[in-house]
C-alpha cells in the first residue's frame, strides 16, 4: 500500500545539569491519503483514519532524536524552544 500522512508531532524540550531531553507530547493527523496498488485500494478512509491515530498514539510520552544529547554543565539549564532552533544556556550567569 503507498499512503501519504501529514502529521504534526508536538515535542517537550527539557534540560538537565548536563544533556537535553525530547519528549512527544502529542501527535495529529492533519490528512490521510492513499494511492492503490494492484487490486488493492482503500474504500473505508475513516476507519484508516481511525487506525493510523490508534498507531501513531502509541508514541506519545516516548523520548525521541537529541535525547541524553551531552552538553557542558550548567548550574541552571533553560531551553528556550524557537520555530527552527533550541536554544539551551544557563540563566544564572545572565
Amino acid at each position: 500500500m503507498r499512503f501519504t500522512a501529514k502529521t504534526r508531532i508536538f515535542i517537550v524540550v527539557a534540560a538537565t545539569t548536563n544533556s537535553l531531553t525530547f519528549k512527544v507530547k502529542a501527535v495529529d493527523i492533519d490528512d490521510l491519503s492513499f494511492e492503490p496498488v494492484g487490486n488493492f485500494f482503500v474504500s473505508k478512509t475513516d476507519l484508516a483514519m481511525w487506525k493510523a491515530n490508534r498507531i501513531l498514539q502509541k508514541i506519545v510520552n516516548t523520548y525521541t532524536f537529541g535525547t541524553d544529547f551531552p552538553t557542558i554543565a550548567r548550574e541552571s539549564p533553560k531551553t528556550r524552544v524557537d520555530r527552527d532552533w533550541v536554544f539551551y544556556y544557563d540563566n544564572s550567569h545572565l
